[in-house]
């Protein structure tokens, strides 16, 4: 019984670990964020809440990625239909907290699995650089990549910034990178 706990205990820690995914991967592995715990908390609120309202809703003709972070959200990916879109920033700000967003969604086709999966291993591929740059307190910045178009968001340096900004674009298959940074300095 005790080994049988400890094995489940382990496999929580590894799940939770691998919670934040290719949509919102922190670049650091350990996470430095100059937000309080509780902005973090309500970040993770607002992505659950306002994912689940939109699947909930257009489940099937929408293809969205939430990212909050400082309760500003990102929305990227793709929607079936002109007024998808705008339904869907409505859901949004209907979740409480949100202060901002950031509408990317484009409306066309949704992505195929391989296109998702290219867009993973250059989220991944732009994390492990830009946690070996010692310039970039890689703990704070968020990497989205849909599509080939990298978003970097967090709270840094302007030097920080552009740093991250040289590393992410400098990965092979990454299109355009477009930051939403909040500076420090």
């Amino acid at each position: 019984m005790r080994y049988l706990t400890i094995l489940l205990i382990a496999a929580g820690l590894f799940t939770l670990q691998g919670c934040a995914g290719t949509a919102g991967a922190r670049a650091g592995a350990n996470t430095t964020d100059l937000y309080s715990a509780g902005t973090q908390l309500d970040d993770d609120n607002i992505e659950k809440k306002a994912t689940a309202r939109i699947y909930e809703k257009h489940k099937g003709n929408a293809q969205v990625t939430v990212t909050s972070h400082n309760r500003a959200v990102l929305l990227t990916g793709e929607v079936i239909g002109a007024d998808t879109k705008t339904k869907i920033e409505r859901i949004i700000y209907s979740v409480p907290g949100v202060k901002k967003i950031n509408n990317l969604i484009v409306e066309g086709a949704l992505a195929s699995s391989t296109s998702r999966r290219t867009d993973a291993f250059i989220t991944n591929s732009i994390k492990n650089e830009i946690t070996k740059n010692k310039s970039v307190n890689a703990g704070v910045i968020r990497i989205v990549t849909d599509k080939g178009n990298v978003y970097l968001m967090g709270l840094v340096t302007r030097a920080e910034a552009n740093a991250a900004s040289e590393t992410a674009s400098a990965i092979p298959g990454v299109l355009k990178v477009v930051r939403i940074f909040d500076y420090i300095d």
